[in-house]
């Protein structure tokens, strides 16, 4: 328990993109640092032999895409059935923006973050992800704020 709060803690004290990172699993980073490795030596040879600034633009769009791509791919594969199965009833629920909702499930226990755009469509997540068999708990800290 102590050290789940120190975690919390230590997650806190880092800037949000760096928490975004340090969320991701092990193999998701990997993932993503080889990928990002390819694509820097393949941008490497191209400036070498290609031409000038466009060339190099080009890479930058690719290096993006594929980071993208490959920390999905870990993310998608590292989630377990219980959190499948969460995502698909807060995906089945007309209440809920899904697409705005991180799941995370531990021991049960189901952990909601994001954002929804009104407090009803917060609380719903919350019932929704409730009501799946084999969630014995949910931690919501979904934040409501408002499409512009």
């Amino acid at each position: 328990m102590a050290d789940d709060m120190q975690e919390d803690d230590e997650d806190a004290a880092l800037p949000p993109r760096h928490r975004a990172w340090a969320r991701l699993s092990l193999a998701s980073q990997l993932r993503a640092l080889v990928v990002l490795g390819a694509l820097f030596a393949g941008l490497l040879l191209w400036k070498a032999l290609g031409p000038g600034i466009d060339s190099a633009l080009l890479w930058m769009a690719l290096v993006v895409a594929a980071l993208w791509w490959a920390v999905r791919q870990g993310e998608a594969q590292a989630r377990t059935p219980l959190e499948q199965t969460v995502l698909w009833a807060l995906r089945s629920d007309p209440r809920v923006n899904a697409n705005l909702l991180i799941v995370r499930v531990e021991d049960g226990v189901a952990y909601l973050t994001g954002r929804q755009d009104t407090a009803e469509a917060r609380e719903a997540a919350g019932e929704v992800a409730a009501g799946v068999t084999g969630v014995v708990q949910v931690v919501n800290q979904v934040e409501v704020l408002p499409s512009v």
